[in-house]
């Protein structure tokens, strides 16, 4: 037993046995079955004995060491916010263990405002860059991980536990790093490793079409390797050339991955648990001659091992939470939640941060009006919405919005705002009439760096902003936050660098030489604090007054139940006067009602004038609203006529019940 499990230790029974209906259950989920003459499914029949025994073991193993939380489906509210940062993402002294330096920095600027910390990969992984500090000098940032076990170089699960805030741990969950002990075992074909990680003999590479592949990068995915006797193996790599798909076919691998998720992941006090990259989990691949059946995303298999997951959490450990991360359009995100709600009990929301951004390139709420309702038509669907993460902005939900006015598609208008501003972009492959033809996938850049127009990014590396111009800047970054923050049945995340002001560092990039270095630079504490104490540069004020505005525009979120994610929402609710431009706005209804919340953003760096919907408009005296922000710059101004007028970019948040 792990010390963290002894300290979490409490009276509890010997012994927890798993539901019939749940071993019922998960069997039906795993167990292999032949359609048409092929094999699908997870296991055969006569692995499930010792599936099922392991389970129940872990079972038991949390009844003794683990007091049961409560329900995750009460987890959500209008205080549910996340900070999404990596263990080392804050600069500290050499002898001082990063997690110690990030609850530091959390516990004095953020504790209060996000409830939720979520801990980016803080497990070994090689080092590629000696002598770069944070994620960067890590492969692929970290996510290129070794085991599932904190890497004592960053501290300890307890230096976390100190932090004032429920934690939330990443599970890499579709591969392993190529350079650590579970792949050596593979490689040297140590017995009860030989299929660890999924391989293919010569011969059944060449029985192969993988056209119809999804592919997130630009290479092929499959990668020879040697080992000392000089035998080969065909490794299927998904992300890079040293990330070695787990091969979860292999009933070992799932029970390591299940005993990680509870050894390592909710003993260690993880509430909320990340599965990182889950729609790669399983690829059915030559079922059929020369043909790879599927895409190798998202196949009902995957589906399958997450609903068996959350069916064996909700019943042994109900408070923990799945959070499915799936690169992709709305309309595939949305099968991770499952038919009847059995897969995530909420998941992430990519379309909300390249939309939030185009918005905001459009001086336009059509995009971000659509994508509201949208999410306004599914209030069981609870997103986690956000505006950036470490890996910058996924642009593969801007397939799923209109083409611009001028004929260009929305995407890209979006890459070329984005590069216009130094962003980078990466981008996957897609196998077109036997051709890789490359399709735009993430745009590298910090958030603050992309609100920035580059006449401002110069003058704002110059110091020669005005006061006003920094305000108005402001005002911009914090019209493209409300969206995420008033959308309808959303929880929102702040990455670490929105949050703190962060710019693009270059530096970082040219060394480490990846684009997404550009959204993984270190946050110095010492700096930070000065801009909040003493700004004096306009880089300084800029940071400070993002700070102080998000901080009272989450504030105003936590006091207002409207804002819950479960409450009710419609959208579009006001009519623009003297343009034809939409006003972005959400009338939310608090769960038990009562509380009502007309949300407002001015999408455009012209004041605008709006007036409730006629069907609204005789429920509802806008004239009598109690601005919740209030204590922002720039109130709404009432007209005489009934209307109320917007200033450039402001956000509104009026209580009307």
């Amino acid at each position: 037993m792990t010390a963290q499990a002894q300290k979490l230790q409490q009276p509890a029974p010997a012994t927890a046995t798993l539901r019939a209906e749940t071993k019922e259950r998960i069997e039906r989920l795993l167990v292999q079955y032949e359609t048409g003459g092929f094999n699908r499914g997870l296991f055969p029949v006569k692995d499930l004995p010792g599936i099922m025994t392991h389970l129940q073991e872990l079972a038991d193993w949390l009844a003794q060491n683990f007091e049961r939380p409560a329900n995750a489906s009460a987890a959500f509210d209008e205080k549910t916010v996340l900070c999404i940062s990596y263990v080392d993402h804050i600069a500290c002294a050499d002898n001082t263990p990063p997690a110690v330096e990030l609850e530091r920095f959390f516990n004095q600027h953020l504790a209060g405002l996000y409830s939720h910390l979520h801990i980016l990969p803080h497990f070994p992984s090689p080092m590629i860059h000696e002598g770069v500090k944070g994620p960067a000098g890590r492969a692929d940032g970290g996510f290129e991980a070794m085991n599932y076990r904190m890497d004592p170089k960053f501290g300890t699960p307890a230096d976390l536990k100190k932090v004032k805030a429920k934690l939330m741990y990443d599970f890499v969950l579709n591969h392993l790093s190529a350079k650590g002990d579970l792949f050596q075992k593979f490689i040297d074909e140590v017995p009860g490793y030989e299929n660890f990680f999924l391989n293919f003999t010569d011969e059944e590479i060449a029985r192969l079409d993988m056209t119809p592949v999804f592919r997130p990068r630009e290479h092929n995915p499959i990668i020879s390797f040697v080992n000392a006797k000089g035998v080969k193996k065909n490794v299927w790599c998904t992300f890079s050339e040293t990330q070695a798909d787990i091969n979860i076919l292999d009933p070992r691998v799932f029970n390591l991955i299940m005993e990680s998720l509870v050894k390592d992941f909710v003993a260690e006090g993880a509430s909320w648990i990340r599965l990182d990259a889950v729609g790669y989990l399983v690829k059915m691949l030559g079922l059929k001659p020369r043909e790879a059946s599927t895409d190798c995303f998202g196949v009902p298999e995957t589906h399958n091992v997450l609903k068996a997951m959350r069916c064996f959490f909700d019943d042994v450990a109900p408070g923990i939470a799945l959070v499915p991360e799936v690169n992709a359009t709305g309309e595939v995100i949305a099968t991770y939640f499952g038919e009847n709600s059995d897969e995530g009990h909420i998941v992430y929301d990519f379309p909300s941060a390249p939309v939030s951004l185009y918005t905001i390139y459009r001086e336009d709420a059509i995009a971000v009006l659509q994508w509201a309702r949208k999410r306004a038509k599914h209030p069981e669907r609870i997103g986690l919405s956000f505006t950036n993460t470490h890996d910058g902005i996924g642009v593969l939900p801007m397939a799923e919005v209109d083409d611009a006015p001028e004929g260009k598609s929305a995407l890209d208008f979006f890459v070329h705002q984005v590069e216009r501003r130094g962003g980078g972009v990466n981008y996957k492959a897609k196998l077109i009439d036997g051709k890789n033809v490359r399709v735009p996938y993430e745009a590298c850049i910090t958030w603050t760096q992309a609100i920035l127009t580059p006449p401002e990014a110069a003058s704002l590396k110059g110091n020669r902003l005005r006061v006003e111009e920094l305000e108005h800047i402001v005002d911009r970054f914090m019209a493209s936050q409300s969206f995420i923050y008033s959308g309808p049945h959303c929880v929102p995340a702040d990455y670490m660098g929105v949050i703190t002001g962060l710019l693009n560092d270059e530096e970082l990039y040219q060394i480490a030489g990846h684009r997404r270095n550009k959204n993984r630079g270190l946050v110095d504490p010492a700096a930070f604090q000065k801009a909040l104490e003493r700004p004096e540069n306009n880089y300084e004020q800029l940071r400070n007054t993002i700070y102080r505005r998000k901080e009272q525009l989450i504030k105003a979120r936590q006091q207002c139940p409207a804002f819950s994610p479960h409450a009710a929402c419609q959208v579009d609710v006001v009519k623009s006067h003297g343009t034809d431009r939409p006003v972005y706005s959400i009338l939310r209804t608090a769960p038990q009602g009562g509380q009502k919340v007309l949300a407002l953003t001015n999408c455009t760096p012209q004041a605008q004038s709006v007036a409730l919907q006629d069907v609204y408009a005789a429920q509802f005296n806008i004239a009598f609203a109690e601005d919740v922000l209030s204590n922002a710059p720039g109130n709404v101004t009432l007209n005489a006529d009934g209307t109320l007028t917007l200033k450039p970019y402001q956000v509104a948040w009026l209580k009307i019940g």
